[in-house]
């Protein structure tokens, strides 16, 4: 038997996707912009902030629901990011770090105000299974996708026999 030898391990948890570096999952259900936002911070994440064409495409192929899906407006069809105008109308940020969107995929003729001063006012960004981005009220009910930096597993010990 060897003893003691060590491993390292970094990675997702079960039900995540690892990608360069950063964990996803995409919770389905109904949820307004808040209550998604609140919901990944329970699983210590916080919502999607998309950053490349790379990170955009792999969300579109490996994390957002494309077999379930109706129509496009289906909540399931499409998944509500961490972008958002909430503070000031046209500076989408990224909730969680606060930074200016640096890549974007939006949709044709998006983003649209429809009324600023209005309740209905199109605040919070979502993401399509086309991968393409519109903004909707933040009350709309979504799905979402959450991320955050893979885990470090750290140094374990593993005994074994070799036979």
């Amino acid at each position: 038997m060897y003893e003691g030898m060590k491993a390292y391990q970094k990675g997702c948890e079960i039900g995540w996707f690892e990608f360069k570096g950063h964990c996803y999952i995409q919770v389905q259900g109904r949820y307004t912009w808040d209550e998604a936002k609140n919901e990944c911070e329970k699983m210590c994440s916080y919502l999607v902030e998309i950053d490349s064409q790379d990170e955009n495409d792999f969300l579109t192929t490996t994390i957002i629901n494309k077999d379930n899906c109706g129509t496009e407006t289906d909540y399931k069809c499409s998944s509500w990011t961490g972008g958002n105008d909430i503070e000031m109308e046209g500076g989408y940020v990224w909730d969680h770090s606060y930074t200016d969107l640096n890549f974007t995929n939006w949709s044709l003729q998006e983003p649209n105000e429809v009324n600023p001063d209005s309740a209905l006012s199109r605040d919070c960004i979502d993401i399509k299974r086309s991968g393409f981005w519109v903004d909707r009220p933040c009350s709309t009910l979504n799905s979402f996708v959450c991320e955050k930096f893979s885990e470090d597993f750290g140094d374990f010990k593993v005994d074994f026999d070799m036979k």
